[in-house]
This record gives structure tokens, C-alpha cells and sequence, in this order.
């Protein structure tokens, strides 16, 4: 984050009720969809929301290693834990669309209508 504070909407900024939370001076957040008013981020909680996008900015690769590394004595068990970790919700995990058929079935005869002839 680019301000002091910038408001986070979990509903995006047209809500009635205002920002869902202030998300503090460099609060990490992965940009799911960049846009020119409100981009859509996730915060590390894995919460989704928008954000301004002027208050954005790209974040050293420094800090980004220090905030998501686990510390060097964390067990291998919670390391895994975190490396399997994945957002359900990204269309990249959801699995391909059945295949359609090859060929369509031949059209039900109408009971009492003549068949049409064939040359």
C-alpha cells in the first residue's frame, strides 16, 4: 500500500455501508485484477476485496520473501501445509468442460407425422 491507510471493500466501492477495513501502510495483498478505479486483491488471510488502484504499488522482492517464508525453525509439516495451499476459487483449478458428443442422435420420429423421403 502506496498511503497511511487505504480502504478495503470486500463488495467493491459502490457498498452502502462504507469500507469493510483499513488495511495499514505496506499491507501485502496479491493483485488479482488490475482495473483503473478498484482493483480486486487478496490479502494474505485470503480474504478478497478491492482496493484503490492509486494506492497500489509493487512491493520489493525483500519483503515479499520475509512476509510469506515461514522462520527457519517452523516444523516440515507446516511448511507443507502452506506450499499446498491453493485459492479453490481461480478458474485455472477448475476442471475442463466435458467433451462434447460426436455425433448427434438421430431426431425421435412425431408419432402420426409422415417421414420426410430421402434421396
Amino acid at each position: 500500500m502506496a498511503t497511511k491507510a487505504a480502504e478495503f471493500y470486500h463488495y467493491g466501492p459502490q457498498q452502502a455501508n462504507g469500507p469493510d477495513q483499513k488495511l495499514p501502510l505496506n499491507t501485502l495483498v496479491l493483485l488479482i485484477r488490475l482495473s483503473f478505479g478498484y482493483s480486486k486483491v487478496q490479502l494474505m488471510n485470503g480474504e478478497e476485496g478491492y482496493v484503490a488502484s492509486q494506492n497500489l504499488h509493487k512491493a520489493l522482492p525483500a519483503v515479499v520473501a520475509a512476509a510469506t517464508n515461514p522462520p527457519p525453525n517452523a516444523s516440515s509439516e507446516r511448511n507443507r501445509s502452506s506450499r499446498s495451499r491453493y485459492n479453490l476459487s481461480d478458474p485455472r483449478y477448475f476442471p475442463p468442460p466435458e467433451p462434447l458428443p460426436e455425433d448427434l442422435p438421430e431426431p425421435t420420429p412425431i408419432p402420426g407425422a409422415e417421414p420426410s423421403a430421402s434421396p
